[in-house]
């Protein structure tokens, strides 16, 4: 697939003075709360706002709080996912000036909409309360110029699901380094050669980047006003190494995430380890059959033995700038991410959502409900992996190219290779948008 090259006005193409402070914690968002300019209705009416987003499950949430709240409505438009599908219609929009006042745009495309101009900050809108106690590894995420543009939603830790039957079966130890999860790949395949410890989503880079995030990487980073990436790190090319080396070596399932073949080898207990985020455990249950309390969750393992992880995945939601209504886009954002309402109505039929913020935490976790765990509180392994994850990562504002050009050159290339092909697109894309960048 060709990179989706997104063209906004040449005046929203600031350069990276935007983003110089990029990663830094939420405490500069000054006094909060919008002027009158900013959005919101007078006194007694209702003021009607527009919402889109992809997130399963979002309708109920939607009608809870046009249930409950009489000030604010919200008109909600279900999108398509992906950078074909609800980003470019996103972009396609802002370009037109009829954005909806509030999207779902995940950590990864944040910047992207950041440095293009196409958002206001979310932090200028709200209470500073509201953006408290989030872990710093999440606020890093979201936050750009001591500006926070988007509340975050959900925290998306990696963890290792494993089978423990299987593993018994194989008189295999719950792998705790990298070291033992190469050795019992090799040993699981060796005794079963139909079948594998784990498997690697060649299609998902961002998974990649929660390897490498977890081995103390940083792909993007920035110094005065000029961009930093470097995606081919001694620690990147590491792990892409690891993950070749398992690949050519053929002890790990090389497949599309989430495939009908994927689901295939889970059904017919031909593979024992499945490495995700909390989300993930939803894809299990819906790939899995007979399987009740044969599953566990471990954490994610590590290059020294010490508990490490990252994201993959996560979203947040964020106030266009094309917005009339910005301060009650910002209200309902806070609701969608803070109020025990908001994560009972999405998790109250057993959906596994880790949220960001701690106030969501309590109900999401009493809602979830499966039976591939037993009674393993799996919770607090996703807390424990989520307290792990590295401060400082950040994402960079051509995340598209990025991404695209990382999964499509993986087939081709090893993976050190085709970090390094995703390397020097991605400088040669900032570089065309006028941005200040080093790397490559």
């Amino acid at each position: 697939m060709k990179p989706i090259r997104i063209r906004w006005m040449a005046s929203a193409l600031v350069a990276v003075s935007l983003l110089a402070g990029a990663g830094c914690s939420s405490g500069g968002e000054g006094a909060g709360g919008a002027s009158a300019s900013a959005g919101g209705a007078e006194p007694g009416t209702k003021t009607t706002i527009t919402f889109w987003s992809w997130i399963g499950g979002i309708e109920d949430v939607v009608k809870t709080f046009n249930a409950s709240h009489s000030d604010i409505e919200v008109k909600l438009e279900v999108t398509p996912s992906g950078v074909a599908g609800g980003y470019l219609k996103l972009t396609n929009a802002i370009t037109a000036g009829n954005a909806p006042d509030l999207a779902t745009i995940e950590y990864t495309n944040l910047p992207e909409y950041v440095s293009r101009g196409g958002l206001q900050p979310i932090g200028n809108l709200v209470d500073p309360a509201a953006l408290k106690d989030y872990p710093k590894a999440i606020t890093d995420q979201a936050t750009f110029d001591g500006k926070v543009w988007g509340m975050p939603y959900d925290a998306t830790p990696m963890v290792m699901y494993y089978r423990k039957d299987l593993l018994a079966q194989h008189g295999i130890e719950i792998p705790r380094t990298w070291d033992d999860f190469a050795k019992a790949a090799a040993k699981f395949h060796a005794e079963d050669p139909a079948g594998y410890l784990g498997s690697y989503f060649p299609n998902e880079p961002t998974q990649l980047a929660a390897y490498s995030w977890a081995a103390g990487a940083k792909w993007f980073g920035t110094a005065g006003n000029t961009w930093q990436v470097n995606l081919t790190d001694p620690k990147s090319t590491a792990v892409g190494a690891y993950w070749q080396k398992l690949k050519d070596d053929k002890t790990v399932l090389v497949e599309r995430s989430w495939s009908e073949n994927w689901g295939k080898m889970l059904k017919t207990n031909k593979l024992a380890t499945v490495i995700g985020p909390p989300w993930a455990a939803n894809n299990l249950a819906a790939n899995t059959t007979g399987q009740s309390d044969k599953w566990a969750v471990a954490p994610l393992p590590s290059y020294d033995g010490k508990p490490s992880s990252g994201f993959w995945g996560g979203s947040t939601f964020a106030v266009s700038k094309n917005s009339k209504n910005a301060k009650a886009a910002a209200t309902f954002a806070t609701w969608l991410t803070h109020a025990p309402e908001s994560i009972n109505a999405r998790t109250s039929a057993g959906r596994a959502v880790y949220p960001a913020h701690p106030d969501a935490y309590a109900v999401a976790a009493k809602n979830f409900k499966s039976t591939l765990f037993g009674k393993q509180d799996v919770f607090q392994v996703f807390k424990a992996a989520d307290a792990s994850v590295p401060t400082g990562w950040m994402w960079g504002p051509a995340m598209n190219v990025t991404s695209t050009t990382l999964g499509d050159a993986q087939n081709s290339r090893s993976i050190p290779d085709a970090l390094r092909t995703a390397q020097q697109a991605t400088v040669d894309e900032m570089s065309k948008r006028k941005l200040s960048v080093t790397g490559g």
